[in-house]
């Protein structure tokens, strides 16, 4: 599975076990500042290997060994530094590419195991998840809207075409008015 480690971050790893042991919350650097990278490279893993959104892994917290989860980043914060920094976005995105690959083998698994009394439910379980990978990447899987205007142009038509198209929409409203 591809993962989202930044190579920044890897080395600060390497160089500080002992001063991860000292901080009290394992994605902070001090107090007040996070880890950024380490805090995206958990949130991109959790997105890439889950159906979940970023605001429900944010509410959750950073799972810590026989201890209450740690909390993470508000989401106001987190959009804030995708805003400010590409490097975390370009993270992201691939985060949320392999989450609709993900998505889409959870599908697969859902209509391969479905009983006979369950398939109502497996297949509302289908649909939002298909409704969620076109909600995530439109380009991709998204359903393909045509951007023409429907409209006909009025000025191709002869006087007698717009003549008979007055005709039945004066029809058209007097069965309404009628009716």
């Amino acid at each position: 599975m591809l993962n989202c480690k930044t190579a920044t971050h890897a080395g600060a790893r390497a160089r500080g076990s002992a001063q991860a042991t000292k901080r009290a919350h394992p994605l902070m650097l001090d107090r007040k500042s996070w880890d950024k990278p380490a805090v995206m490279d958990f949130l991109c893993d959790a997105i890439m290997e889950s159906n979940r959104g970023v605001r429900a892994i944010l509410d959750v917290g950073f799972p810590i060994r026989g201890r209450k989860a740690a909390p993470l980043p508000g989401y106001a914060t987190f959009m804030r530094w995708l805003d400010s920094d590409p490097h975390l976005a370009a993270q992201y995105v691939t985060a949320k590419d392999w989450q609709r690959e993900f998505l889409c083998d959870e599908i697969m698994e859902i209509a391969d195991n479905a009983a006979s009394d369950s398939v109502e439910r497996a297949r509302l379980r289908i649909d939002a998840r298909k409704w969620h990978i076109e909600r995530l990447g439109l380009k991709k899987y998204g359903v393909q809207k045509s951007v023409a205007d429907p409209v006909e142009d009025l000025n191709k038509l002869t006087d007698e075409q717009i003549e008979n198209r007055l005709k039945n929409f004066d029809a058209k409203q007097a069965m309404r008015a009628a009716g």
